[in-house]
């Protein structure tokens, strides 16, 4: 982890090399997930959503209450893990000047969103 960008998952085929990442960014009592990626050779796994679950873990573990995410092109795969669509209004609750809400994704992107127990 490094501070500032958050907590970051990664998982390593046995050589090293990096097949699937996900972030958390803690934003005051919220979070918000980021760039969940699996290598094309390893989708169909189930890599990408224990790389979901993890965050979600961490999220619970530092005590967040919800969990946000921007996705353009994943809405129905973070459905099926129980992210909700919510209105985007302005801003990532408990920060309003996150990047990705911002300029990093654009406009049409999915906001979801998805408590954590």
């Amino acid at each position: 982890m490094a501070e500032g960008w958050g907590h970051y998952f990664v998982v390593r085929e046995d050589d090293g090399r990096v097949v699937g990442v996900a972030g958390l960014e803690p934003h005051g009592e919220d979070g918000l997930l980021r760039s969940v990626a699996v290598d094309p050779d390893y989708r169909g796994q189930g890599l990408a959503a224990s790389l979901v679950e993890a965050a979600m873990e961490r999220a619970k573990r530092i005590r967040l209450r919800a969990v946000y995410l921007l996705t353009t092109t994943a809405r129905d795969y973070f459905a099926r893990h129980g992210f909700a669509d919510c209105p985007r209004r302005g801003r990532i609750p408990g920060h309003p000047r996150v990047v990705e809400y911002r300029s990093g994704c654009p406009s049409t992107a999915a906001f979801m969103k998805r408590p954590v127990p």
